[in-house]
Order: C-alpha cells, then structure tokens, then sequence
C-alpha cells in the first residue's frame, strides 16, 4: 500500500510503500521528534509510490518528504471519484503523457515507463 504519514506540527507529509503500515510508522516514529500520524492510504505498489513522489515534485523537500496539506492528498479522490480507484494511476500516466511536462519525463526516467 502507498502512505500518506504527516508530521504533526510541521508541514511536511512523507509518501512511501510498505506491504506493514503498522511497522512502518513503529520505525519511522523512532526517528522523528514529531508525532505521525496518517492522513491516507491507497492501494498501490512501488511503482504508484514513484508516481505520486513525481506528481507532488514541486514540492518535495527531502527524501520521501514534501510540504504539502492533508488538502492536497485528499485531492486524490477526485481522480478516483471520477475514473474509479482502479483507473487513477491511468489517468495519472495520461495526464504526464498528454501534458509533456518536465514531470512526466521525469516519471519516466523513475519506472522505465514505455507509452
């Protein structure tokens, strides 16, 4: 599954894959100085994983951390709410391709995507 883990206090959000969300956040939370807690999880893989840190790019921070709102993740559900959840990395991948936009070659470089 793809997380959404937010930093309590901060404006960061960490978007990662683990097949044990519980251990996950256990491992994570030892690290960190804030409290975790998660905004939203999405089936997903690796791969989805990669796409979404593409995605969110502009506002990437650190490794796996970006500075955007829960708002912003929540978003995602209109992707769903249109195209249903098995189609968003679909859409998603259309919306690189069809843009062209820098994003999407990066997105590319990431998975070896061939469209």
């Amino acid at each position: 599954m793809v997380y959404f883990i937010k930093a309590e206090e901060t404006p960061y959000i960490k978007i990662g894959f683990t097949e044990n969300l519980y251990a996950r956040i256990s491992d994570l939370q030892i690290g960190c100085p804030y409290k975790l807690k998660v905004v939203r999880t999405i089936e997903g893989s690796y791969r989805e994983e990669k796409l979404l840190h593409t995605l969110f790019a502009a506002y990437h921070k650190s490794n796996e951390w970006f500075e955007i709102t829960e708002e912003m993740v929540m978003d995602l559900d209109k992707f769903a709410d249109t195209y249903g959840n098995e189609h968003i990395w679909e859409k998603l991948e259309s919306f690189f391709k069809e843009e062209g936009c820098i994003n999407y070659k990066k997105y590319r470089q990431i998975t070896n995507a061939n469209f």
